[in-house]
């Protein structure tokens, strides 16, 4: 069982970026004088726009990891990282099961799984997906319909049973 902590929102990093960039802007202002006509009308604002610039282009390049095809089942496991949890995050709403694995530790916070077995079964009982988490979330692409999901820890099993309707998300948490 690989345990990882994932933050739950990139915004932090990007307001202390813009700040550290804020602080060099002024740092350059008190060292050359003669600048500061361009700081109150253009300066400031411009590196405020780069830096957010950056940021949302740093944050949209946030790759998913590969898709994987099981039968008729398209899915996407990872979220190891800032960057790919916050990618998985994006992506959850375009597949209609997302699925997150935790467990909770002694200190009373949640922490991440990977590495967790999932078998999805449909109505009739037949395995439609069964496959091996490779980080804390794991979106698949199910048909309409009604399907058993075990999800296995240790050998410590979890079982949820969810509803896939059209157009619409479906999130099962796991929490061992």
């Amino acid at each position: 069982m690989m345990k990882t902590s994932v933050p739950l929102l990139l915004g932090g990093r990007a307001r202390i970026e813009m700040a550290q960039q804020r602080r060099c802007a002024k740092s350059f202002l008190k060292e050359n004088p003669m600048k500061q006509t361009l700081s109150a009308n253009r300066l400031l604002p411009a590196l405020f726009l780069v830096a957010g610039l950056t940021t949302v282009l740093t944050a949209s390049a946030a790759q998913l990891p590969p898709v994987h095809e099981e039968g008729a089942i398209t899915y996407v496991s990872g979220g190891i990282g800032e960057d790919e949890a916050s990618a998985m995050k994006q992506a959850a709403a375009q597949y209609p099961l997302e699925m997150t694995f935790v467990t909770r530790e002694r200190d009373g916070h949640d922490a991440y799984l990977a590495a967790d077995e999932v078998i999805i079964r449909d109505q009739r009982g037949r395995v439609v997906l069964d496959t091996r988490s490779d980080g804390p979330y794991l979106l698949a692409s199910l048909p309409a319909g009604r399907y058993r999901i075990e999800a296995i820890d240790h050998g410590q099993p979890r079982e949820h049973t969810v509803t896939v309707k059209p157009a619409q998300h479906t999130h099962a948490v796991f929490e061992w």
